[in-house]
């Protein structure tokens, strides 16, 4: 029950940090324009579909290298924030185990992480309503992403 109540104060208190947000929104901008500046030009001329697998893994590669950097510093701020507030020996003195306690710390921001690198799909998926996306330039099978 305290792992539980440790991973919904987490996700609660990064949910209401401007910063989250902020690399959320950055990294969606950032797939956005590089799939539409290098990929889809790239992909009329070259003759292949913007769906393709190769053009989403390289994509997808670019941008979650990207996304680590933002994951490293929301992760960073969550396991420096007890020493900095000065937390740390009224947690260690407190009721809960180190196991609750780290465990829901860790699952909160494996959750954040993953809602950080889902902007990259949610960037790839707004390129379908792009203006310079064309019949040519997705496949056949680009019903399935939406």
């Amino acid at each position: 029950m305290k792992l539980w109540t440790v991973f919904r104060f987490e996700v609660a208190y990064q949910a209401r940090q401007v910063s989250t947000w902020f690399y959320f929104l950055l990294l969606l901008v950032i797939t956005f324009f590089m799939a539409r500046e290098v990929f889809l030009d790239e992909a009329q001329v070259g003759g292949f579909f913007l769906n393709a697998p190769f053009a989403v893994a390289q994509i997808t590669l670019v941008a979650g290298i990207m996304g680590l950097l933002a994951l490293a510093a929301v992760a960073g701020a969550a396991a420096a924030r007890d020493v900095e507030t000065r937390l740390h020996p009224l947690l260690y003195s407190a009721p809960i185990g180190k196991a609750s306690y780290l465990g829901g710390r860790f699952l909160a921001t494996f959750t954040l992480g993953a809602l950080l690198l889902s902007a990259v799909p949610l960037g790839l998926l707004g390129l379908r309503s792009c203006r310079g996306s064309t019949v040519t330039s997705s496949g056949p099978r680009a019903r399935l992403l939406i």
